[in-house]
């Protein structure tokens, strides 16, 4: 997986980030070095969909039961595809019904400038308003004007 992740070919990496996801999905599968691997390449998984595709498994789902200040770190970075990174990992997080850190992650990432951050956030919010439409509701009520139009729009088709 890191051969292809070192490629300069998108093809090459995306079939190592969707190895990477694949292996995450399965049971019994070492997920702390599946973490270490993308951990590794972090900065040649640059783009929206290497993100998608594996972030919320290879990320999110080994961070489930530990501490999430990674999360943390890359939404503060100045890097737009680790603050993407950040908000699509937690979209695992969010599946599993835990709702604190990726709102947390959300008032991080609510004014970012960045439209492909943007999307996800609204996305996250979605799925957070899915599980508990009361604190969609605050969270937009708070920090709705500081949100994309799209991911206002996005945030709001839960309700």
């Amino acid at each position: 997986m890191e051969v292809l992740l070192a490629s300069d070919a998108y093809e090459e990496r995306m079939v190592g980030v969707s190895i990477l996801d694949f292996k995450a999905r399965t049971k019994g599968v070492d997920r702390a070095a599946l973490y270490d691997v993308w951990m590794r390449n972090i900065d040649r998984i640059d783009t929206w969909d290497y993100i998608d595709r594996a972030a919320p498994r290879v990320v999110g789902l080994y961070l489930l039961d530990k501490p999430r200040d990674v999360l943390f770190d890359l939404a503060r970075s100045t890097d737009r595809w680790h603050r993407r990174m950040a908000i699509t990992a937690a979209f695992w997080i969010i599946r599993a019904r835990d709702l604190d850190d990726p709102l947390a992650l959300c008032e991080i990432l609510a004014g970012d400038p960045e439209h492909l951050v943007q999307t996800n956030v609204g996305v996250a919010l979605r799925e957070i308003g899915r599980v508990d439409p009361a604190r969609l509701e605050d969270f937009l009520a708070r920090r709705g004007s500081d949100l994309s139009a799209h991911a206002h729009r996005t945030a709001r088709s839960a309700l």
